[in-house]
């Protein structure tokens, strides 16, 4: 069974156990991380947004990632607990539970929730199991995993926590106010504590009959009795505490968010005590301290912390100084900061531009390792924000945004050409051999160098449009793009003319003289083959916005984009266009920028976010398992025994074909349905083993896995 387990990882779930598309900025990554766990005195366990779980043997100096790629596009994992060496569970905030029995090098969907939020997890050892779920709803298993049975607590109440003391004994809390407490292992809960006024977020249980209870408006809740009474104390009412840990009964840990009146006013907030909670003093935090929200610790006065963009932080002195072990090569300072333009004149030298949004100050980032690393340029001056780079050769070049600078050094100094420019001023920059630039922006800014950007002039009779890209495919040949607009010059950019209109065109890159794309709204492909005389549509089956697209020559090229805070997108095609795949990388936001040098490439999006790959990026799924487009269906139970159910969260839309095939690729189920939101397949007569579901609806395809027991 192992060898077959690991086989249908390898073919199904590549992007899984290969590094593909990595994070540049931040690292180790930066995903949301909810909950982290120390397993031993090196070991640590961490889980968040985007299917991520990491772990680290050396005490968080590295951490290997993985993202559970099948759901990534909504998983967020609220729960990890790890009852032995190899046995593990993370638990997904909208409805999955994945076990691993090996460490974690592979993970198996176990369950499905389909009306409840999970919150919180435990795991009292390798078979016996808790998550507590919106609405009052409690699950558990007694099998590892493999079946799961509900309770459900008379009143509507949202439990965020779970803790238990021994195998029988356990609480739950949450809001509004509930206490709950089992003394025969789950069977039946009991409201221990009420109290309409607060909300509970986190337990902890530091003897059989101590325990605190933390929450909203710095409440700090305190039994010693088992629960049967418990004292409450206001710490700080602005503060939402969201974890509390222990070093040891008598000294213990708070970690939360202390809300101003205004985002920028709101801090991270700690408090410690080592009397057991009778007195909690507020420890001194670094300006620069990362917003955490769950926290654990061990004996000797290590904790470590986790948060928001994949924050950790670590100290070993009881939280009096903390070690932060996530790093920005640059962070984002504001509303709307990200990487809008990279660039790569040489395989080893590149740029990427940043806008900081509101504050509109903006930063020049460089790579001289072919992008393994960066840092950034000139950080005394002041820039605003940019939104566009292009450079001629690795040290010549031009930067634009608010403002236009050059640089002939390889940007040891830059040059103010054109200021005041506003903002969104410069979107996009391109350049021809002969020295001729243009760069175009919004509200109708149109500019033109002969002299490689060393002087500028506004360009009269184009459009008043918004522009967002503009390309030269040769000397003369050149075309920009704004509103639902593309001009074209073939005089070098001293005139244009509108050749079509009815397309919003976000980015154009011409590999070769004769062959260009351009992409836009709506997952909206245009290719050219004849220059740009004619343009054709592609389709690709997304909604997603595509806001960047670059070739490396004439076959392999690669458009990214995604939508706000749910999405980013990399497609990447091999065949000059003819097709484009999806490929997996590890983000809920937009992609902005890409550029590539063959086989290495990079992605920069929203909240300076940056990702390269140096194998060219890997499909989601190749070869006969078509690249799958949608994530719409559930398989479960994961093993099952007799019989699988497939539910659509929205309903098959057309004609459905579901197919079972062996890891072999031979087909031994097949089933069509229509207008079904439910699918029932009879599973019995197959060998135990690994199966791939192949799930089709038109041109729509997910592949599944299943084991069967």
């Amino acid at each position: 069974m192992g060898r077959i387990l690991l086989a249908i990882w390898l073919i199904c779930l590549t992007a899984f156990a290969h590094a593909q598309w990595t994070w540049r900025n931040p690292v180790p990554q930066g995903n949301d991380l909810n909950v982290i766990r120390i397993k031993d005195d090196n070991s640590i366990r961490a889980a968040g947004s985007v299917g991520t779980v990491m772990h680290s043997e050396d005490e968080g100096l590295s951490w290997e990632i993985k993202n559970l790629a099948e759901h990534a596009r909504y998983t967020n994992f609220i729960g990890l607990d790890w009852p032995d060496d190899s046995t593990g569970f993370v638990v997904d905030r909208y409805g999955y539970i994945y076990r691993t029995q090996d460490a974690g090098i592979t993970w198996d969907s176990m369950y499905w929730e389909v009306d409840e939020y999970l919150n919180a997890s435990c795991f009292t050892d390798t078979q016996h199991g808790f998550v507590v779920c919106s609405g009052g709803k409690i699950i558990r298993t007694t099998d590892g995993g493999n079946t799961w049975t509900p309770y459900y607590f008379q009143d509507p109440v949202y439990l965020n926590c779970v803790c238990f003391t021994s195998s029988l004994t356990g609480y739950a809390a949450g809001s509004p106010g509930y206490i709950l407490k089992t003394t025969n292992g789950g069977n039946d809960w009991n409201a221990i504590h009420v109290d309409s006024n607060i909300t509970l977020r986190s337990m902890v249980f530091p003897t059989t009959n101590a325990g605190f209870a933390v929450g909203n408006n710095g409440v700090v809740m305190k039994t010693t009795d088992g629960g049967s009474t418990w004292t409450k104390q206001y710490l700080n009412d602005s503060a939402s505490f969201y974890s509390i840990a222990m070093f040891s009964p008598d000294t213990l840990i708070l970690n939360g968010i202390e809300f101003g009146i205004a985002a920028p006013t709101s801090a991270p907030v700690k408090y410690l005590t080592t009397n057991a909670g009778n007195t909690w003093t507020r420890l001194l935090l670094p300006v620069s301290s990362p917003f955490t929200t769950n926290i654990t610790a061990q004996t000797g006065g290590t904790a470590y912390a986790t948060g928001y963009w994949g924050s950790i932080e670590k100290t070993t002195d009881y939280g009096n100084s903390w070690t932060s072990l996530s790093t920005w090569v640059a962070p984002p300072l504001e509303w709307g900061a990200g990487i809008y333009g990279i660039d790569f004149p040489t395989a080893q030298t590149g740029y990427a531009v940043i806008d900081h949004g509101e504050s509109n100050a903006g930063d020049i980032l460089k790579t001289v390792d072919g992008g393994a690393t960066w840092f950034i340029q000139d950080t005394t001056s002041q820039f605003h924000g940019f939104r566009a780079v292009d450079f001629i050769n690795e040290n010549m070049g031009c930067i634009g945004g608010s403002d236009i600078y050059t640089t002939f050094d390889g940007g040891q100094t830059w040059t103010l050409r054109m200021p005041n420019l506003g903002w969104h001023g410069i979107m996009s920059i391109s350049h021809t051999i002969n020295g001729v630039m243009v760069a175009v922006g919004y509200d109708g800014t149109f500019l033109r160098s002969t002299d490689f950007g060393q002087s500028w002039s506004y360009l009269t009779g184009v459009p008043n449009l918004n522009y967002r890209s503009v390309c030269f495919a040769d000397a003369n040949n050149g075309f920009a793009a704004g509103n639902t607009t593309l001009l074209r010059t073939t005089d070098a950019g001293v005139t244009w003319n509108v050749i079509k209109e009815g397309f919003n065109i976000c980015a154009i890159d011409f590999p070769t003289p004769d062959k260009g794309f351009a992409v836009g709204a709506d997952g909206l492909i245009l290719q050219t083959t004849d220059g740009g005389d004619t343009w054709d549509e592609q389709n690709f089956p997304t909604t997603d916005a595509l806001l960047a697209v670059r070739f490396y020559d004439a076959d392999t090229g690669y458009a990214v984009g995604g939508t706000l805070a749910i999405t980013g997108l990399v497609l990447k095609t091999t065949d000059g266009g003819a097709s484009w795949h999806k490929q997996f990388i590890p983000v809920n936001y937009p992609l902005y920028a890409v550029a590539t040098t063959g086989n290495c490439a990079f992605t920069g999006g929203l909240w300076c976010l940056l990702f390269g790959t140096t194998n060219g990026g890997i499909q989601v799924s190749t070869g006969p398992w078509a690249n799958s487009q949608v994530d719409n269906a559930i398989l479960f139970p994961n093993p099952s025994t007799n019989k699988i159910t497939i539910l659509n969260k929205q309903k098959f839309p057309k004609e459905t074909s579901i197919t079972v095939y062996t890891v072999t690729g031979k087909s031994v189920i097949s089933e069509v349905v229509k207008s079904q939101d439910r699918v029932e397949m009879d599973v019995s007569a197959l060998p135990p083993g690994a199966y791939l579901v192949r799930i089709q609806s038109g041109e729509a395809i997910e592949i599944k896995k299943s084991v069967i027991q």
